[in-house]
């Protein structure tokens, strides 16, 4: 569908029907349906040309058939400069449902902008099963503040009004019943051999 034709009510239908997590390959099976929803507050402030761009992004998210996970885009209407050893919480205007506690949604820096030197400020964020509101996602900037000031700016990273920033990904976990006990079942090769127990090579 083209950009002018986009509308809220193809968005609803387009999550409905679970096209969303269809990949591009042929005969592709469906992914994982889950619900989704747009935070409509966090457009506002955007053209209605960015907000139907960023939205149609998602529904196109999964890059490839092999992709592993969805990205998340940055909604902003302005550029966001983030400094050297900054961190910056940043809107994704996408709510996740996954009402299955048998899965936990996972976040991770993408490789691109990781290799820039821009990471998620908690590294791996967990966004659990029975969450429902929007996704935010908090980047830093790693490289250390430095006094030159070329330095400096070469070090500063920008983030365009709907770029890619993070990658979701769904994963299967499972509950924990401890059982307590005063000595292991058996004991392992590696045992109580913690930190270089295995060598460096």
């Amino acid at each position: 569908m083209s950009q002018e034709a986009f509308t809220m009510k193809d968005a609803h239908e387009i999550i409905a029907s679970g096209a969303a997590y269809n990949t591009t390959a042929l005969n592709a099976p469906m992914g994982l349906l889950v619900e989704a929803m747009f935070k409509e507050e966090v457009f506002e402030d955007l053209d209605d040309t960015l907000a139907a761009t960023i939205k149609q992004g998602y529904y196109n998210a999964v890059a490839t058939a092999g992709s592993a996970g969805i990205d998340l885009r940055y909604v902003g209407a302005k550029p966001l400069d983030i400094k050297p050893g900054e961190q910056a919480l940043v809107s994704t205007g996408l709510a996740i449902y996954l009402k299955d506690p048998r899965f936990v949604g996972m976040m991770f820096p993408r490789s691109g902008l990781g290799n820039k030197g821009l990471v998620l400020g908690n590294l791996t964020g967990i966004i659990d099963s029975d969450y429902q509101n929007e996704i935010k996602v908090s980047l830093w900037n790693r490289h250390h503040p430095t006094a030159l000031f070329e330095e400096y700016v070469a070090k500063c990273i920008t983030i365009e009004p709907g770029e890619r920033i993070a990658q979701y990904l769904v994963v299967k976990r499972f509950a924990l019943n401890f059982q307590f006990v005063d000595a292991f079942s058996e004991e392992t090769e590696r045992g109580l051999g913690g930190f270089g127990s295995t060598g460096r090579v």
